[in-house]
């Protein structure tokens, strides 16, 4: 028993015995992440969380908010620029809402790292092909239309067709998008 804490020890000139790890994270091979209690509050310094610990926690977010991340520090930049992090996004819901925000949207920086989005809810205006261009500018690789009351009515099937071929993945569902609409 007492052998064992001894080797365990800082003090101990016997470390050698002890089997180093073969696969460490990158917060154990540091040794800096820093949590805390003080005041009875746990207290975390977020600068020193590894990249793989906050890259789970960017994964909650919704992307104005990995907007705002990506302005906090360099290290914080780059965890919120990994490409999983942008997969799939459903679009904000003051896109659905009024046209000029669904065009305002696509203007900034933000949906040029969108990998998939997600339209999944009726708009309050109605779509045309002007809509469905703009998703084009994008280098979408997945889609999801997925709501029975999405109306596609005044979409062609030239441009929805066009959209649909350019994502690698593209799943379809709702009113609008039989078959023939596709051709």
């Amino acid at each position: 028993g007492h052998e064992s804490a001894a080797i365990k020890s800082s003090e101990s000139n016997h470390c050698c015995l002890e089997p180093e790890p073969k696969e460490q994270m990158s917060w154990e091979n540091k040794g800096r992440c820093q949590l805390g209690v003080k005041n009875d509050k746990l207290e975390v310094d977020w600068e020193e969380l590894p990249f793989e610990m906050l890259k789970q926690i960017f994964d909650y977010l919704e992307p104005k908010d990995i907007r705002n991340i990506l302005l906090v520090s360099r290290k914080w930049k780059t965890v919120a620029e990994e490409p999983s992090l942008w997969t799939w996004f459903n679009l904000p819901e003051k896109c659905y809402k009024k046209e000029e925000m669904f065009f305002e949207f696509f203007e900034g920086s933000l949906p040029l790292k969108l990998q998939g989005l997600v339209l999944n809810r009726h708009f309050d205006f109605q779509l045309n092909d002007d809509h469905f261009a703009k998703l084009l500018d994008f280098n979408l690789k997945f889609l999801r239309i997925f709501d029975y009351d999405l109306d596609l009515t005044n979409v062609s099937g030239e441009a929805l067709a066009h959209l649909v071929n350019k994502c690698k993945k593209c799943e379809l569902r709702g009113k609008n998008l039989e078959p023939d609409k596709l051709e």
